[in-house]
């Protein structure tokens, strides 16, 4: 037997995880522009 759907659970879920990558990504920027303001400059290696 199928279960169920829960479509607010699952939506509750998407996003959180949608936050969580945000805040993520605003992190990295803020941490970026931070170094850029201090005059440290990274490479990136490909």
């Amino acid at each position: 037997m199928a279960r169920k759907p829960n479509y607010r659970f699952d939506r509750m879920e998407k996003d959180r995880a949608k936050a969580a990558k945000k805040a993520e990504r605003l992190k990295a920027r803020q941490e970026r522009s931070a170094r850029r303001a201090e005059g440290v400059v990274r490479l990136r290696m490909r």
